[in-house]
C-alpha cells in the first residue's frame, strides 16, 4: 500500500477533521506516493521508535502523539524528525482524532479498567463506565493502578464509587463535566493542581500520561491489520518515559 492509502484508512474510522484545531495530527514526514509494506505504531516517536523500525526494515511508523507539534525553526540531527527524514521512514500521526472516535483512547482505557455498559459522554473526550460493584476511593485506586501497571495518585472524594469518567492524557479539565454526568471519578493521566483543589467533589485518579493511553495501541494495531492486510504491522512500546523515586 502506499502511505496516502494508509492516511485514508484512518481517517475512515478517526477522521482527522474531527481533531482539535491546535492539534497536528495527519500525514507528517515523508513521500505520499511511498510503499508500504512493513508498519511500526507507538504511542510516540522517539529514537528507540526509529531505531526498532529501522532494524525491521519499516517504511512507516503511525504514531498517537505528532513528531512534529509546533512549528519547527531548525532540524537538527538528534531531532525525531530529522531521523525519520534521513531514513526514508514516513509518519503518521493520529492523535485528538483517536482520542475521540469509538474504539480510540477513551474507549480502550475504559475497556483496561474493565468497565461495563461503555458509553460516550457529552465531553467528547470523555468516557463512561459502571463498575460491576461498587468501591471505595481507595479500592478503585487500587483498581487502577493494578489493571494500568503503574503507581496513581488519589484526590478522595464521591464514594461509593459505581460510575466511572475516564480520559487519557490532559483531561484533569474536564472533572465538572465527568461530574455532571454522573461519575463519581476521573480517571485521567495528568491532573493540575488547581484541578485537585476547585470546588467539586468528584474523586480524583491520576495514572500518567502514558499509562492511560497505552492501551489504545495494540487494538489500533488489529484494526490496522484487518484494513490493510498487505502490510505487516509490529508495535513498538515507548514504556514509561521516567520512573518513580520514593
Amino acid at each position: 500500500m502506499r502511505v496516502k492509502e494508509i492516511v485514508a484508512v484512518i481517517d475512515s474510522f478517526a477522521p482527522f477533521a474531527e481533531a482539535q484545531k491546535w492539534d497536528n495530527s495527519g500525514f507528517l514526514v515523508g513521500s505520499p506516493e511511498a510503499e508500504v509494506s512493513k508498519a511500526v505504531v507507538t504511542l510516540d516517536i522517539t529514537a528507540g521508535a526509529i531505531d526498532y523500525a529501522r532494524s525491521v526494515g519499516a517504511e512507516l511508523i503511525v504514531s498517537h502523539h505528532p513528531v512534529i507539534f509546533h512549528a519547527l525553526s531548525a532540524l537538527h540531527p538528534t531531532m525525531p524528525s530529522y531521523q525519520l527524514a534521513q531514513s526514508g521512514i514516513a509518519a503518521i500521526a493520529a492523535h485528538t482524532n483517536l482520542d475521540i472516535c469509538d474504539g480510540g483512547v477513551g474507549d480502550c482505557l475504559a475497556a483496561a479498567l474493565d468497565l461495563q455498559n461503555i458509553r460516550s459522554c457529552d465531553e467528547p473526550f470523555l468516557k463512561l463506565g459502571d463498575l460491576s460493584q461498587p468501591l471505595s476511593a481507595e479500592e478503585f485506586a487500587a483498581h487502577c493502578a493494578q489493571k494500568l501497571g503503574t503507581p496513581v495518585r488519589l484526590h478522595k472524594g464521591c464514594e461509593p464509587i459505581t460510575t466511572v469518567a475516564v480520559g487519557g492524557g490532559s483531561c484533569g479539565e474536564f472533572a465538572c463535566a465527568a461530574e455532571a454526568a454522573g461519575a463519581q471519578v476521573l480517571v485521567s493521566g495528568e491532573i493540575r493542581h488547581n484541578h485537585y483543589i476547585d470546588e467539586i467533589s468528584m474523586t480524583l485518579v491520576e495514572a500518567g500520561h502514558y499509562a492511560t493511553e497505552q492501551p489504545v495501541i495494540e487494538p489500533l494495531t488489529a484494526r490496522l491489520r484487518e484494513l490493510c492486510p498487505a502490510v505487516e504491522w509490529l508495535t513498538y512500546d515507548i514504556g514509561e518515559p521516567y520512573i518513580t523515586i520514593g
